[in-house]
């Protein structure tokens, strides 16, 4: 039978839809799962550094505000009419619209060089600091800070009977890196694995 421009142009449209339905469903199938699965792997590493029992920064509170996140931000984005399929990858951009109590994940990732210590918003007070020299965050709806340690913030720290609370993380660590690095190495294997899928169904 001899293809017209017409039937061509329908043959390579039928090709192209059947890609993309592959593709779409290998990104749902394989790629989503294993994201949200490498993600969650590093924040529960993070989790295992040793922190104050009464610290308010424990990553084991946040493990649900992030799997939350995920939910709603690792995902397959289909162009209305087909045509764009986009797989939508996680990176620390995402924590700027997140719950504060993610915002920890921010700091953590960033780095913060030098050893600081933990003080809630009554501590700050009966201490007698300035919020401006901490990085702070909200946590049930109370301030939390951190404070660089120095010799004589220790010492009030031990005079007010506030328990030093140090901060674990001092070298960048970014929970998504790995993620995105495994997209960028399966990426030209699941375009693979779709074309020859489709290919199998048009002869």
């Amino acid at each position: 039978m001899l293809l017209n421009a017409k039937n061509l142009n329908n043959v390579r449209d039928s090709v192209a839809a059947d890609i993309e339905k592959e593709l779409y469903n290998n990104f749902k199938k394989d790629a989503l799962p294993e994201i949200k699965d490498i993600i969650l792997r590093k924040y529960e590493e993070l989790a295992l550094y040793r922190m104050h029992k009464d610290s308010k920064l424990h990553l084991k509170d946040f493990y649900g505000d992030l799997e939350e996140l995920l939910e709603e931000n690792v995902r397959v984005d289909v162009e209305t009419g087909g045509g764009s399929i986009t797989l939508v990858v996680p990176d620390l951009e995402i924590l700027e619209k997140a719950k504060d109590t993610l915002k920890v994940l921010q700091v953590i990732a960033e780095g913060l060089a030098g050893r600081y210590v933990e003080i809630s918003d009554k501590e700050r007070a009966d201490i007698g600091l300035a919020s401006s020299n901490a990085i702070s965050f909200v946590i049930d709806n109370k301030n939390v800070y951190l404070y660089r340690r120095t010799t004589a913030l220790l010492k009030a720290m031990k005079e007010a009977g506030v328990p030093i609370r140090r901060w674990p993380f001092s070298n960048p660590m970014d929970i998504f890196i790995e993620a995105n690095e495994y997209v960028d190495e399966h990426i030209s294997g699941w375009m693979t694995d779709a074309i020859e899928k489709a290919s199998r169904k048009q002869n």
